[in-house]
């Protein structure tokens, strides 16, 4: 199974203090990805000292330390226009407009159930 991170997925880690990782093992055979431009993204966010930065930069450290593959995305695409086109992969999300826009391209996201659990829609 192939999952791909999103930046607001990556930055609940911190924010709820959620294992990512243990959750992903529940379900089953993966392999973590996320796009350059999230890595951009949580680039951005990782300025000054606000509880923001401090989350981007937790986010950015666990995409060095767990080796989670970054993919390179078209120029000019935003992630969230990204995601429209990965057809085999989970994407894994918190944002409700994108997990819709997915849900009806039939691509299947996870998120973070009341901060607590991970599910499978």
């Amino acid at each position: 199974m192939k999952i791909i991170l999103d930046t607001n997925f990556l930055l609940i880690v911190e924010k709820f203090k959620i294992d990512i990782f243990e959750e992903f093992k529940k379900l089953g055979n993966y392999k973590l990805y996320t796009l350059d431009s999230v890595v951009c993204e949580l680039e951005k966010l990782n300025k000054g000292c606000s509880k923001v930065s401090i989350s981007s930069n937790i986010a950015l450290e666990l995409i060095k330390r767990m080796k989670i593959n970054v993919l390179k995305t078209s120029c000019g695409r935003t992630p969230d226009q990204e995601f429209l086109f990965l057809n085999d992969f989970l994407v894994a999300t918190q944002d409700r407009a994108l997990r819709k826009k997915l849900k009806e391209k039939n691509i299947k996201t996870i998120y973070a159930k009341q901060m607590r659990y991970l599910v499978i829609d």
